[in-house]
């Protein structure tokens, strides 16, 4: 920030979004381990257990709260790209953040849409909310920025890209499960 010129907003913004996105990665544990330890209780292998407490008690309360953090990831990532928009030094500030901050937020998008998945594959209902218009948005405005194609905004934009189009089309992909 300081080569940059910057305000420190920046940073804090930068730095609620890499905190958000640790915050994710603690809760996407348990909310993974309830999906594994589902599917193996419902191919009778424990029958000690109901594995729909599982649901009840870990994946749809963990997963709620992933489900936010991850929707609050991008609304913060959305508000930093307004800001480029607005002023063009801020660019440059992007275009050099480093892989990982990229990679945060391409975590968040895969969370968020294999969490999608999942719910819908258990209980053929889609989630509510604004994340496809906000993923939609985030990626036309990652493909906005002037990068070379190989650099983690670009390969950012086009995983979420991939993964949004495997949503929309999730009836037919998962029209044989």
């Amino acid at each position: 920030l300081v080569m940059f010129g910057l305000d420190h907003t920046l940073f804090y913004r930068v730095q609620a979004i890499v905190t958000r996105c640790c915050r994710l990665l603690v809760i996407h544990n348990p909310v993974n381990t309830a999906r594994r330890l589902s599917t193996y209780y419902s191919h009778g292998a424990l029958e000690s257990r109901s594995y729909s407490n599982i649901f009840a008690e870990v994946f749809t309360p963990w997963g709620k709260e992933a489900l936010l953090i991850s929707e609050e990831i991008f609304v913060s990532f959305q508000e930093l790209l307004e800001r480029i928009d607005r002023d063009e030094s801020y660019v440059q500030f992007l275009a050099s953040t480093p892989d990982y901050f990229f990679h945060l937020i391409q975590l968040a998008g895969v969370f968020l849409i294999s969490f999608k998945f999942m719910v819908f594959n258990a209980r053929r209902c889609v989630l509510p909310g604004s994340s496809d218009l906000l993923l939609e948005s985030i990626i036309q405005r990652l493909k906005l920025l002037q990068v070379p194609r190989k650099h983690p905004a670009s390969t950012c934009a086009d995983l979420l890209k991939g993964l949004l189009e495997l949503w929309m089309h999730r009836e037919e992909l998962l029209s044989s499960v």
